[in-house]
């Protein structure tokens, strides 16, 4: 029979008005007490028998749980007379436990998948296993650091050394113990004093060398032992935070990218010193954070195949990134990493990482460790990076994808991979995915009702006014309704730096080459679409193989979508992506900004274009004639 033991003597000092002359284990979480909330998560995992022990007002806890026969489970107490600390209390009553019990603090609220736990420690056969996750203060912390596979090689109890890194993995207090192991240690503790596991009891087993274990997890616990958290805890309790963590609940998660997307893209970082947050990206981890979702990390460091970083040094460097958004109240559910690269002949490189992998991005090996940490539901999970890499990776797993203009910005050309949405940086990116897309989503669903298989669609408007973002909206729109979509910029089309001519609108796209896949369009042959390197200014080397069924729809999207003659003919649902002024301005220096012109270069270039090609846009008789659609901030 499985056995829970649960903490519940401590005062609860800083509840007090809370709690009037309650014991700490009964504060109400949401119409029930805590303590009750634990009870039947237990009994919901197969533990019947279950040992509370108690000391502050133990009558009170008593007098609600009884027997536990309410519960159908079996309860028993043991008093403490004097406060014997976390550890002393099970050690004193050690000969009344079973041989393998789960300890449980009674002033956490958690939902935990007990069983997997169980089945963790009794598979791994260790003397105690540590439920371990991170939260968004480390820096005053309990943590404990763990190998590659698990075993517990350190415990840092605050306060942490100012020149040194860890990894934000918290002691969560949740423990299964084997009796026998801690029968070694009955003898070692003089019982005078209060006994702690984390400051007394684990460490002293560190360092007799006692197989202590590690268990990760994203699953929710929390401590309630203070006002804020307890608010903290309703708060997660009724938004649904708490259900959204459990193992039985598929979550979406936020895959992030690091170099370029998390951290200031550097020619492979190798030292702690070399990796510096993007200014701003803990705030959008952050965001992440609070809205439950997973925020899980996926990079890949071809540094250790190279020979130039080893695996301790990597942790380092995860250690220091750990911390500095710690410092921000921000935190990485997991981090996966790929130490593999394929080329060979780098002087010093290690012949063992030269392989191909299916954990290199676009590889999907990282993602699918991620789905043994949680329940991942990749349709309406993301993946937010800087590259054409992650952007491939987001098509060969399903996931939707957010480029950042940070970074390389997308213009590394390995893969012909469109994204699916496109930001500035990381944290303008999860709030487009938290608070915007799915007001926008459902808009783009009322506006595709009325369209069919094979149908066309062209998005037209001003630059920097969303069409592109319309574009994919629309598809991901359709894509519910089982119709497939593929999009085709028209940016695709722009010619290089060089080529342009007098510089005017049409001058600057190769029109008479799109005309052909037009055409070709219409033969129903499969086409390749080129695409537009906005920092070098000119197309990439890559084209993008595109097989045209008769059922797609097709949606074309660009500036110049309304002033192409084929498209004035062209039987198909006309939309006129309309942006405030205000917006549409503040894209155009964001996005010029990054191609490296100055304020006064941007300021004029805008002009210019409201007197080429917004006056020539807005003339087309199809601006008047399209659907509207306001897009607003």
């Amino acid at each position: 029979m499985k056995q829970l033991i649960i903490l519940a003597g401590g005062k609860g000092s800083r509840l007090k008005e809370r709690l009037g002359k309650l014991p700490k284990p009964l504060i109400d979480i949401c119409g029930k007490p805590l303590l009750e909330h634990q009870i039947l998560l237990a009994k919901a995992h197969g533990f019947k028998d279950l040992i509370i022990t108690v000391c502050h007002e133990a009558e009170a806890i008593r007098e609600f749980c009884g027997d536990g026969s309410r519960w159908s489970v079996n309860i028993r107490y043991l008093e403490e007379k004097q406060p014997l600390g976390t550890a002393g209390a099970i050690l004193v009553n050690l000969a009344t436990f079973a041989d393998t019990f789960m300890v449980m603090y009674g002033d956490t609220l958690l939902n935990v998948d007990l069983s997997r736990f169980w089945d963790f420690h009794l598979r791994n056969k260790a003397e105690a296993s540590l439920f371990l996750h991170p939260n968004d203060h480390p820096h005053d912390s309990d943590l404990v650091e763990i190998d590659s596979n698990g075993r517990i090689v350190a415990f840092h109890p605050y306060p942490h050394a100012a020149d040194r890194y860890f990894p934000n993995l918290v002691n969560a207090a949740l423990y299964l113990v084997q009796k026998s192991s801690l029968e070694k240690s009955l003898a070692e503790h003089d019982f005078s004093k209060a006994i702690d596991f984390v400051k007394d009891l684990f460490p002293q087993m560190l360092k007799q060398n006692r197989f202590l274990l590690g268990y990760p997890s994203t699953e929710y616990i929390k401590d309630a032992g203070t006002p804020k958290r307890v608010d903290q805890v309703c708060a997660d309790f009724l938004s649904g935070k708490i259900q959204r963590r459990a193992l039985t609940t598929p979550n979406t998660a936020l895959f992030i990218d690091r170099d370029g997307t998390l951290t200031q893209e550097t020619d492979y970082v190798t030292t702690p010193d070399q990796l510096q947050l993007i200014p701003g990206s803990a705030d959008g981890i952050k965001r992440i954070n609070q809205s439950g979702h997973l925020a899980i990390l996926v990079t890949n460091q071809p540094v250790i195949a190279r020979g130039s970083c080893s695996e301790d040094q990597l942790k380092q460097i995860h250690n220091k990134l750990e911390t500095l958004l710690g410092q921000e109240g921000a935190f990485l559910d997991a981090i996966y990493y790929c130490p593999h690269h394929p080329d060979k002949g780098f002087a010093g490189e290690r012949i063992e990482y030269k392989i191909r992998c299916d954990c290199r991005k676009p590889g999907l090996g990282m993602l699918k460790q991620a789905q043994q940490l949680a329940t991942i539901d990749l349709k309406n999970s993301w993946l937010i990076g800087d590259s054409s890499v992650d952007m491939q990776t987001a098509k060969n797993a399903g996931l939707k994808s957010v480029l950042v203009r940070t970074g390389f910005s997308g213009c590394d050309d390995k893969y012909a991979a469109r994204p699916d949405f496109e930001c500035y940086n990381l944290t303008e990116a999860v709030t487009f995915i938290l608070d915007k897309f799915p007001a926008l989503f459902k808009q783009a669903q009322t506006q595709t009702a009325q369209i069919q298989a094979g149908d066309r669609i062209v998005i037209g408007g001003l630059a920097r006014s969303g069409k592109s973002t319309w574009a994919t909206l629309m598809k991901l729109a359709l894509a519910e309704r089982q119709i497939d979509a593929t999009i085709i910029s028209l940016d695709g089309w722009i010619k290089d730096i060089d080529q342009r001519g007098d510089g005017k609108l049409m001058s600057r796209h190769d029109t008479e080459a799109l005309k052909e896949v037009i055409q070709k369009l219409a033969a129903g042959t499969e086409i390749q679409i080129p695409s537009y390197n906005r920092l070098q200014r000119k197309r990439n080397k890559l084209l993008e193989q595109m097989p045209i069924k008769p059922e797609q729809v097709i949606i074309f999207e660009g500036v110049i979508a309304f002033l192409i003659e084929d498209f004035l003919t062209l039987k198909a649902h006309h939309f006129y992506i309309k942006s405030s002024d205000t917006l549409r301005i503040d894209n155009f220096h964001k996005e010029y900004s990054l191609r490296g012109l100055s304020e006064k270069e941007i300021h004029s270039l805008y002009q210019s274009r409201e007197e080429d090609e917004n006056q020539l846009i807005k003339a087309s008789p199809m601006v008047q004639n399209a659907i509207w659609i306001e897009e607003t901030e």
